[in-house]
């Protein structure tokens, strides 16, 4: 069970690694928001929390945010 577990969690992994993220410029052009207003939300919850990638730098996964715009549609 624990190797199907460990296979399972390494697809994901890649998956993550394929997808595209949103870094903070184009998030906040996307949001209409400055960055510390975006910076803000994230700090208050009432944002997504973004990753940090290998390299330091931070950004949102693309589903991410599509999800989050769905929830907001409701």
């Amino acid at each position: 069970m624990k190797t199907n577990s460990r296979i399972l969690a390494k697809q994901l992994l890649e998956l993550k690694k394929m997808e595209r993220i949103i870094r903070i410029q184009e998030m906040s052009l996307l949001l209409g928001i400055d960055r510390t207003t975006l910076y803000r939300r994230v700090k208050r919850n009432t944002f997504i929390q973004p990753i940090k990638s290998q390299n330091r730098t931070i950004g949102w996964p693309e589903s991410s945010y599509a999800n989050w715009i769905e929830t907001q549609k409701q």
